[in-house]
């Protein structure tokens, strides 16, 4: 394994841009080349199209993956002991990006779904870093999906319900929120316009009482209360 060697104070590391979660990750080669409008119009193209550009992204992450960990995703799937190494690093750019990881390997419910499950939600609950806490959140919306478990969903609820939560964490855990059941509130009152018209406003802007009720709304279809 690749020694990483001590590592810097987070705030440090950022501002030198020498691994803070702001600095771009050096992946990648030639990108795939944008086609013209008239792919529309010719299934068989466009189908290649979207062939190719997925197997561009899987490659770029891959090359990710390696270029951070000084491991292949194959080596890291191998072992999930490894990830339990980096999920608890010291450097917190590499707690996020085994926190991407394990959602993109580990989203769909398996054997080592709930070990990471539970250590995400660690993370999104105590971890010292703002960002850190934000890729966990991201990472339960993903775990939600696959498991529809009640549990995770009332997690995120709880973080866009809480005042006393950090506003940006509260933002990633609404947007997660209404991914996470965008299929299945789509058609409800108000379903469309809370997950396609003002998803982008919240961006902008804090929680409101619009989201809040939201939220609440789509608890209380499930049989769940969240004390006020």
């Amino acid at each position: 394994m690749r020694d990483y060697g001590p590592q810097e104070p987070w705030g440090a590391s950022q501002a030198q841009g020498s691994g803070g979660l702001s600095t771009p990750l050096t992946i990648g080669s030639d990108p795939v080349s944008r086609p013209d409008d008239s792919i529309a119009d010719n299934p068989a193209e466009l189908r290649r199209y979207l062939a190719e550009t997925k197997e561009f992204v899987n490659r770029v992450v891959r090359e990710g993956y390696e270029t951070t960990f000084g491991l292949s995703a194959e080596a890291l799937k191998s072992d999930p002991k490894l990830l339990d190494y980096f999920l608890r690093h010291d450097n917190p750019r590499l707690r996020a990006c085994a926190i991407t990881f394990v959602a993109q390997y580990y989203g769909d419910v398996g054997r080592h779904f709930g070990r990471f499950t539970q250590e995400c939600l660690k993370l999104s609950r105590s971890d010292p870093d703002q960002e850190i806490r934000k890729a966990a959140i991201c990472a339960l919306s993903t775990f939600y999906t696959a498991s529809h478990d009640k549990n995770l969903l009332t997690c995120l609820a709880r973080f866009v319900l809480d005042p006393e939560e950090e506003e940006p964490c509260r933002k990633i855990a609404y947007m997660g929120f209404t991914n996470a059941v965008a299929v299945e509130e789509i058609h409800s009152p108000g379903g469309f316009e809370a997950l396609i018209v003002r998803f982008r406003e919240i961006l902008s802007r804090d929680i409101s009482d619009y989201e809040r009720g939201f939220v609440r709304s789509v608890l209380a279809r499930r049989g769940i209360e969240i004390p006020e």
